[in-house]
C-alpha cells in the first residue's frame, strides 16, 4: 500500500486497515497487489481503535509503514457487513503500474457526505480517516460456508430423525 502519512496493516488476506494523517488535497492510493475489480475501499469509524500500530515497518520506496497485528480474523462473521456497507471512491478505481490498484481519495468529499465521526479535522484544515480495504467476493467463500454447515448440520439432524423413527417402529 502506497499513500504519503498512512500506515496499513495486513489482517489477512482479503482484509487490510489503513490509517491516513493530514490529506488535505486529492490524493492516490496505491494497491501493489494484483488488479482486480473486487478490491473495495470502505470508511471506517476513526475513533475506533481496535487496530493499534505494533511493530512498524517503514518501507522508503513507498513511502508507507506497515504495523504488524496479532489480530488474525480470514473467516470471521463481523465481515458479512460488507454486503451492505457501501464502498468509498469505487468510480476512481483503477488498474496502475500495469498491474496493481489505485483510488484517488479525496478529503472533500468525505467531509460533505460524512459526519465527524469517519473522521478528525487537524488544525491546518487536513483530515485523518480510516479505511478498511476488503476482498469483496470473499464474502461468496464466507456465505458458501455458512450454506456448507447448515446444510450439514440439517441433513445430520434428518439422519438422527430417520434413524429414532425407524428404531422406533421396529419395537
Amino acid at each position: 500500500i502506497s499513500l504519503a502519512n498512512s500506515w496499513f496493516s495486513r489482517l489477512n488476506p482479503t482484509e487490510y486497515i489503513i490509517n491516513v494523517r493530514n490529506i488535505s488535497n486529492k490524493e492516490n492510493l496505491n494497491f501493489l497487489e494484483s488488479f482486480h475489480a473486487g478490491w473495495k475501499l470502505y470508511l471506517m469509524d476513526y475513533k475506533s481503535n481496535i487496530y493499534d500500530c505494533n511493530n512498524p515497518n517503514y518501507y522508503k520506496s513507498v513511502q508507507t509503514t506497515e504495523c504488524k497485528t496479532n489480530f488474525s480474523d480470514f473467516y470471521q462473521l463481523k465481515n458479512l457487513n460488507f454486503i451492505f456497507a457501501k464502498p468509498i471512491f469505487s468510480d476512481s478505481h483503477k488498474i496502475v503500474f500495469d498491474y496493481a490498484n489505485q483510488w484517488q481519495i479525496d478529503p472533500n468529499y468525505i467531509k460533505k457526505n460524512f459526519n465527524n465521526t469517519f473522521y478528525t479535522i487537524n488544525k491546518d484544515g487536513s483530515l485523518n480517516i480510516k479505511l478498511v480495504l476488503y476482498f469483496y467476493p470473499q464474502l461468496y467463500v464466507i456465505i458458501g460456508g455458512l450454506i456448507s454447515l447448515l446444510s450439514l448440520f440439517v441433513s445430520i439432524l434428518y439422519l438422527m430423525v430417520y434413524k429414532l423413527r425407524r428404531d422406533k417402529s421396529l419395537k
